[in-house]
């Protein structure tokens, strides 16, 4: 991990910003040591950010006559739930013991690559 503070930003997405994207930036505020639930909040900011999209697609199913079963399948897909992140935890507690362990074990980083990772990003 580079010693220096990155002159530019990163830039991560997915199609609905819940999935790789919103996990992916629970890690990244986890390893900056953010408290849980403050990560909960953030990803769960999806779900207004994707109001109206979630609507088009709603909009465009009904039209083409899809049924119920498959506009609440819309509705499940496009969401952001606690309990899926609960899920991402609860696979890393399984498999790692902890989200230090996923960071040590899963991604190979080193304790100094972590105090390096916060001392370049918290302010």
């Amino acid at each position: 991990m580079a010693n220096e503070a990155p002159d530019s930003g990163v830039l991560f997405h997915c199609t609905a910003g819940k999935d790789r994207t919103g996990f992916g930036a629970a890690l990244v505020l986890a390893g900056l040591e953010v408290d849980r639930q403050t990560i909960l909040d953030n990803y769960l900011e999806t779900n207004p950010n994707l109001t109206q999209t979630l609507q088009q697609m709603l909009d465009q199913a009904q039209k083409e006559g899809a049924p119920d079963y498959l506009l609440a399948g819309i509705k499940d897909l496009m969401a952001a739930r606690a309990d899926y992140l609960g899920e991402s935890y609860a696979a890393i507690q399984e498999h790692y013991g902890d989200v230090a362990g996923f960071f040590h074990e899963g991604l190979g980083l080193s304790h100094q690559d972590l105090l390096d990772f916060r001392r370049l990003y918290r302010e």
